[in-house]
């Protein structure tokens, strides 16, 4: 069934421009710095809570490399046999497009760190979540279209990325304040 629906997503506008939108949607150079700015963009423009947001945001970041980026696609490969991608799996029937990627397939890190951000961003600004999902969305699609993710990857993904984006923000809301108040004490 996997194979099945990242086949459809790979096939659907094949040869069309659909097939450049979706290299540029998941060009890392393109939607990873767009979304660091706007974390910058609350840093400067949200005088209430831009700090706490862009520290929530990075740590988010920070969460994402030490666990999607390290451990699942660095260490757990040296110790279980992990997915190859679709476009290695199956060379025959699934067309490859944007940067070839061959680490493990699981999990997505395009939709992991993607959701991470923008679940920070959306905790602090609730009203902005159809545009977050309409990006996560979009994301999906491409990562699936081009042959690089199953979607339980990008599923997998997903969920990480709210994890980190959750625990972030708990872990933000819960020891920053401590730490202010210890240096407000002096």
């Amino acid at each position: 069934m996997d194979f099945a629906i990242v086949k459809f997503f790979n096939l659907l506008g094949h040869g069309t421009i659909l097939d450049d939108l979706s290299v540029v949607i998941s060009y890392n150079g393109g939607y990873f710095p767009i979304l660091l700015f706007l974390c910058l963009v609350v840093l400067f423009r949200d005088k209430l809570n831009g700090k706490k947001i862009f520290l929530a945001a990075m740590l988010a970041v920070a969460l994402h490399f030490a666990v999607s980026d390290w451990f699942f696609k660095e260490i757990v490969p040296h110790f279980f046999e992990m997915r190859e991608r679709p476009y290695i799996a199956h060379p025959q029937e699934i067309f490859p497009l944007g940067k070839l990627n061959t680490s493990a397939s699981f999990p997505s890190n395009h939709m992991s760190v993607a959701v991470a951000i923008l679940g920070v961003l959306v905790v602090y600004y609730r009203r902005y979540w159809k545009w977050a999902v309409g990006f996560v969305i979009l994301m999906a699609f491409s990562r699936m279209h081009n042959g690089m993710h199953y979607p339980m990857d990008v599923f997998g993904g997903i969920v990480l990325g709210l994890i980190y984006s959750q625990l972030a923000v708990w872990l933000v809301e819960k020891y920053l304040l401590k730490v202010q108040s210890l240096f407000s004490k002096e």
